[in-house]
This record gives C-alpha cells, sequence and structure tokens, in this order.
C-alpha cells in the first residue's frame, strides 16, 4: 500500500486521442451537418490538411482530416474514395454550399468505409478550423504530459521518501495500475508487480523467442520505442507481452522492462511509452549507482586481498583484521578457484557482470556466504574453505552455473589443493598454473584441479609448456612402440598401462579392473618391459613412462598421431 505517499489525483491507463467526436462536441461545429456514422464517430485525428491540389494523394497520412473547397465539386470519385479508405484518412470537412454536389451513392460509399463527412458554416474559415484541431490535439497531449510528469515526481518521491527499489514495479501499478516487471538480460525476474502469476505466464519465454525487434510504439514527440511481443495463447489468450530492452548492452547491467497489454494492440499507446522510459530511466540510474558502489567496494576488496597474498606465517591479529574488512570471519584453510576465458577478457573487469553472476548463484541456491569473491588482474578470484565436501564437484556446478549464465563455453577454471589462510598466494600460483596450462595444451579442457596434474607439474614451467625435444624423446621412446605395437597385434598393453597406473602399480587391483587374470597381467607387463626396456622393480626408470601416460592423457602428443 502506499500509505501517506499515495497520489492526490487520478492516471489514467489508455490514452485517448482525439475523435471526430470530440471534434464534433465543441462549440464551434454545433451547427455543422454530417455524413456519419458510430463508427466513424470513433476515428482518431492526428492532424488537418487542405485540399489545395487536385491530386493530392502523396500528401495523406493515417489520422489526417481532409478539409476540401472548390474541389468538392469534382474530387469525390469512387476512385478518390477509395483512396482515401486506404490512407486511413480521419474523415472530410467542407462548406454547406458544396452539399448540392454530393450524390447519394458518394454518401453511401463513404459511409460504407465509414469516413465522415462534416459540412461547416459556409462563412467559418478554414483557418479556425485548423486551430480549432491543433489546439484539441495539442491540449490531450499536454494533459498527458502533464500527468507524466506527475507520475514521474510521484515515483521520485515515494522512492526518496521510502529509499528503496525493490518495489518499484508494484509501486508503478499502485499508481498506473500498469502489470509490469523488470527482467536481467537473461530474463530472470528481477522485479515485478503483484498482480499477475509471472512465473505461470512467462513459463516458455526464453530470449531465442526474442527473434527480431520491431517498433512497439511511440511517445508523444515521435520517438519510436523498439522491442518484442510475446504470447502464450495456451496459458492467456486474452494478453500479451511488450519486451522492452534496456539501451545499456549485455556487457553491463542490461535488463527488460515487460509490460501486460490486451492482445489485440499491435502498439503501446504514447503515454504508457513515456511511463515506460521514465521507468527505464529510473532503474539505469539505480543500476549505475549501484555499479558505481560494487565497483568501489570490489576496489577496495582487491586490496583486502592483496594483503591475504602477502601473509607468509599465521597471524590472528590480521586475520581478525582482514575479516573485518571483509565482514566475515575468515576459515583457518581456502581452495582457490580462479576463473578466466579463453575469449570475451572484458568480462573480468565489469564488476556489474561479476554482480549479476553472484545473484545468478544465490538464486540458483549455489552460493554460500562463506564464499569470498574477489576481482583480481582480470580474473576472477573465489575462496571456498575446506568445509566442502568435494571442490571438484562443487568447481564443476560452479563452471556449469558460469556457462548457464553468460552462454559461453570459453570460460576456464583452476583449481588449488587446500591452504592455510597465510599461504594464498601458493594456492593462488597453482591455480594460475592450472589455467596457463589449459590454455596453452588443452582446447577441451574447462576445469582443472592443481592436485591432479600430478607429475606433469615437475616438467611443465608456469605457462605449461614442455621442452619439445624432451616431448619427442618420450614419444619416441615410450609410448610409439606401445601404441605401434598394439596396432599390429590388436592387444591392450597401452590400456595395461593405464589401469596399472592409476591403480598404483597393484597386480591384484588392476587385474580385476581389467577382468583378467593376475599371471596374464604379469605377461603383459613383462612384455611392455621388454618392448620399451623399462623396468618396473626400478623406480627411476619408469618415471619417465609414468610421465609419458599422464602427458598423452592430457592430450601433448596428439601432433605426433
Amino acid at each position: 500500500m502506499m500509505g501517506d505517499n499515495s497520489l492526490k489525483y487520478t492516471f489514467h491507463n489508455d490514452f485517448k486521442e482525439v475523435s471526430i467526436r470530440d471534434l464534433l462536441n465543441t462549440k464551434q461545429m454545433y451547427s455543422c451537418d454530417t455524413v456519419i456514422t458510430e463508427q466513424g464517430l470513433q476515428r482518431v485525428i492526428k492532424s488537418a490538411t487542405v485540399m489545395d491540389v487536385e491530386d493530392i494523394d502523396d500528401w495523406l497520412h493515417e489520422g489526417d482530416i481532409l478539409i476540401i473547397s472548390r474541389f468538392m465539386r469534382t474530387c469525390l470519385t469512387e476512385k478518390f474514395i477509395n483512396t482515401l479508405h486506404q490512407k486511413q484518412i480521419s474523415g472530410v470537412i467542407t462548406h454547406k454550399l458544396y452539399e448540392e454536389y454530393i450524390t447519394t451513392e458518394q454518401k453511401n460509399l463513404l459511409m460504407n468505409y465509414h469516413i465522415p463527412l462534416i459540412f461547416i458554416e459556409d462563412n467559418v474559415p478554414w483557418r479556425d478550423i485548423i486551430v480549432l484541431i491543433q489546439n484539441l490535439v495539442i491540449n490531450n497531449q499536454t494533459q498527458y504530459l502533464v500527468e507524466n510528469q506527475n507520475f514521474q515526481n510521484s515515483i521520485i518521491n515515494y522512492l526518496s521518501k521510502n529509499h528503496t527499489l525493490n518495489s518499484l514495479c508494484e509501486i508503478v501499478h499502485n499508481l498506473t495500475q500498469i502489470t509490469i516487471a523488470i527482467a536481467d538480460y537473461n530474463l530472470r525476474l528481477q522485479d515485478s508487480s503483484n498482480d499477475n502469476n509471472w512465473n505461470t505466464e512467462l513459463y516458455n519465454l526464453r530470449i531465442s523467442a526474442l527473434h527480431h525487434r520491431i517498433p512497439i510504439g511511440e511517445n508523444f514527440n515521435g520517438a519510436t520505442m523498439n522491442g518484442y511481443r510475446y504470447q502464450d495463447t495456451a496459458i492467456n489468450g486474452e494478453y500479451q507481452y511488450f519486451i522492452i530492452p534496456s539501451h545499456i548492452s549485455k556487457f553491463t547491467s542490461a535488463f527488460f522492462i515487460i509490460v501486460k497489454y490486451r492482445a489485440f494492440a499491435e502498439i503501446l499507446p504514447p503515454e504508457l511509452i513515456c511511463r515506460l522510459e521514465t521507468i527505464e530511466s529510473i532503474y539505469s540510474l539505480k543500476n549505475s549507482i549501484t555499479a558505481e558502489f560494487e565497483k568501489s567496494n570490489y576496489y577496495f576488496k582487491s586490496v583486502v586481498f592483496e594483503s591475504l597474498l602477502d601473509m607468509s606465517h599465521e597471524d590472528r591479529a590480521r586475520k581478525k583484521q582482514i575479516g573485518l574488512s571483509l565482514n566475515t570471519e575468515l576459515s583457518g584453510s581456502y581452495y582457490l578457484l580462479l576463473i578466466n576465458s579463453r575469449k570475451d577478457l572484458n568480462i573480468f573487469n565489469n564488476v556489474g557482470l561479476l554482480t549479476g553472476f553472484i545473484n545468478h548463484l544465490k538464486h540458483i541456491k549455489l552460493y554460500n556466504n562463506k564464499f569470498l569473491v574477489f576481482l583480481y588482474k582480470e580474473q576472477w578470484v573465489i575462496l571456498i574453505d575446506d568445509k566442502v565436501p568435494s571442490i571438484k564437484a562443487m568447481g564443476a556446478q560452479l563452471y556449469d552455473a558460469l556457462s548457464t549464465y553468460f552462454n559461453s563455453s570459453h570460460f576456464i577454471m583452476g583449481i588449488s589443493d587446500l591452504h592455510h589462510y597465510w599461504d594464498l598466494r601458493r594456492a593462488f600460483n597453482e591455480a594460475a598454473f592450472t589455467i596457463n596450462y589449459a590454455k596453452n595444451k588443452q582446447d577441451n579442457v574447462c576445469l582443472l584441479v592443481y592436485g591432479e596434474l600430478g607429475i606433469i607439474k615437475l616438467f611443465t614451467d608456469s605457462n605449461g609448456n614442455i621442452n619439445d625435444a624432451y616431448l619427442n624423446e618420450l614419444y619416441q621412446s615410450y609410448l610409439k612402440p606401445i601404441v605401434d605395437y598394439d596396432k599390429k597385434h590388436s592387444s591392450d598393453l597401452y590400456l595395461t598401462l593405464e589401469y596399472f597406473f592409476s591403480n598404483e602399480l597393484s597386480y591384484k587391483i588392476t587385474s580385476e579392473k581389467l577382468f583378467i587374470h593376475v599371471n596374464t597381467l604379469h605377461a603383459r607387463i613383462a612384455k611392455i618391459e621388454n618392448l620399451i626396456h623399462v623396468s618396473f622393480s626400478n623406480l627411476d626408470s619408469i618415471i619417465g613412462l609414468r610421465l609419458t601416460i599422464l602427458l598423452n592423457q592430457f592430450d601433448y602428443f596428439s601432433h605426433y598421431r
């Protein structure tokens, strides 16, 4: 309820344009004669045009009321009346002295098309009629411009007294009875009036359903508003939705305004367009202010994160101080998730997008208040404490949410091992290593955990690169002889090796996993030892083989095939 801030004047839902009926109700037109139908009385007048040349077809526009004098003697042919109908003019005005030139057939055709024919007194000059019509149109538009100004003032006044934008749509509805909602750029509702079952009626609405923008109306200045029309007749056949995108790009705080309106309407009336422009301006301003606040907050948090990275030993006093700065109590240990992208790097400089993604995580109930989120060196950082059951499973959920929210498969996520809060520099370096590793060597890998890289970490630089000569030596010495043998003899020596290493060189477990007898496994291992000249009883001799298997699993030898 609006309470003490409710309006002291009435808002109109529908803009009533000037009609032929309004014109005939003026005192200047009391003595006129008409040839008119009930439908003709409802015709809208937008302007007046004087027929000063016989060939006026190209000068006529929808809503014109045509003023004709001497041409009335000859112009009202069937062809000309058909043209007036096609141009959708609002009516014809002439002097009474020309009434004798109008035949019954002409009158019937005009009535058949519901085109009003108005005869005024001969002594009334055309300029008086033109001024009369212009004043009617201007006064009518002025009324709604004033009303729209009152609408703006009322919303601003209400918001200034209540200090909230969380119920902007309900405020608008209370003022105007407009059924309205605001959604983010993925069409997730952010705010809505309470008079509609939004989730049900927009259940099937997707971004993919919004194909091409179309003009959906004009304001009083003739400026066009573009948007989309959506209707699910299976759910509601009486109403449709007009969906208006903000003028802001996707990679900022873009949003949609959604308005419920009658199903048969092709456009929205001017006064509603003006109000939507006001709502868009207010919501955009709110987003801008919020974005600036959040940007400052994240800049501050990045400084605090630097302080965390600079810690090298346990310091409870400093831990408490940093926790107060972040408005949370720091845990003892954290995993560090680093998020980057192979494309769209501008995303990571945009605080609004990060905030939108965090809100999305809250919406799908994946966000934990213990998460610490930072924007650091054009990357997003998430610290997750040791209470998480599986960091890889959590990372996979976050990655899926990230890909869904931004509709992109180009993101990369690197996850560190678990480290004490004073050892997060090491955690950051581990996550950065996995990011570089994925970028440079693994086009198909999007999520990597540092701990799973195993021995590869010992043979790669900080960018995930291995010396090409060493790669070639490993391939020729270990992988190629085994792969070639398998191809020639249709054997499974390479598969046996993978299982043998993954099961910590256990003959018993490996044979069970491969569903073979343990003696068969001993025979295969012996064959491998003879083939590549190694001995599994000598750890030094199999380090190269173990590394080769890991590198092959991460596709390092793809260019040799």
